[in-house]
């Protein structure tokens, strides 16, 4: 069994905020993020999985409340807040992926965003026949 990792690191700062600074939003959503990806393959029997997972970490900063302006026509401006975003995220994924045959599969898989006051757990089945 041999197993691959990579570590990784992501920069997000809203397009919109650039491009177009009347576009509705009021650029929230900066962070930056480090982790590492892991994955490797297994056999069982005649069937082939692949198993993967990463932990990582995100930073917001600047506004972490995301904030959209709208109008009606006829009527003032007024603000719309969503739910504010985490200071600082842990990042869970795990998973495996069973190659049932040249034409199926089936995956399961878990992610996770864990932070002091907020949290977002999934999980996923997924039955893939081609034909």
């Amino acid at each position: 069994m041999q197993v691959g990792a990579s570590p990784f690191w992501r920069l997000v700062y809203p397009i919109c905020a650039l491009a177009r600074p009347r576009c509705g939003t009021l650029a929230p959503g900066n962070s930056i993020g480090i982790g590492l990806r892991a994955s490797t393959m297994m056999t069982f029997g005649s069937v082939t999985a692949a198993a993967h997972g990463l932990l990582g970490w995100r930073h917001a900063f600047g506004d972490t409340v995301p904030l959209a302006a709208h109008s009606v026509v006829g009527s003032g401006s007024f603000l719309i807040a969503g739910a504010p975003i985490a200071d600082d995220t842990a990042l869970i994924e795990a998973g495996i992926d069973f190659n049932l045959a040249v034409n199926s599969s089936l995956n399961f898989s878990y992610s996770g965003q864990l932070a002091s006051d907020a949290y977002d757990h999934g999980v996923n089945a997924v039955l893939s026949v081609r034909f």
